[in-house]
């Protein structure tokens, strides 16, 4: 049927990446998304993969707690994912990456089974605003 083979295709996408990834914190974002049945596992790897950049890795350091945000959501933690977020957020007003803000637009196919909690919709009244922003190239 249609499902399984998209969920091969994802698959196939997800061994790709983890091949490419020594940590593959997007991978896992990837499967998680595709079953949340993974998404534990999608925390403990991107929490790891997080935690092995230092400062000197703004980019990629907001760019696996966006993953880290969507994995929390996923695995059903909706207050930790807004404390991820909300981080996200903050560094991303420091960022000039297009790739950045693409990644916080997809927070909403993650959070969507907590939108009737008031403290999701205005987090994702947030992400909207955050991801319908240019970055700044002067920056």
């Amino acid at each position: 049927d249609s499902q399984r083979v998209r969920f091969a295709r994802l698959l196939a996408r997800v061994s790709a990446a983890m091949v490419t990834s020594a940590a593959s914190p997007g991978a896992a974002s990837l499967l998680a998304s595709a079953d949340r049945r993974h998404a534990d596992t999608a925390v403990e790897w991107v929490s790891r993969a997080v935690a092995a950049f230092g400062p000197q890795n703004v980019r990629s350091t907001v760019l696996n707690q966006v993953g880290l945000c969507a994995a929390l959501f996923l695995a059903g933690e909706p207050d930790q994912a807004i404390t991820v977020g909300t981080t996200v957020i903050d560094h991303a007003h420091q960022l000039t990456s297009q790739r950045v803000l693409d990644r916080i637009r997809n927070l909403h196919r993650d959070l969507t089974g907590y939108v009737g909690r008031s403290d999701v919709a205005d987090f994702s009244r947030v992400v909207s605003s955050v991801a319908a922003t240019k970055p700044d190239p002067d920056r």
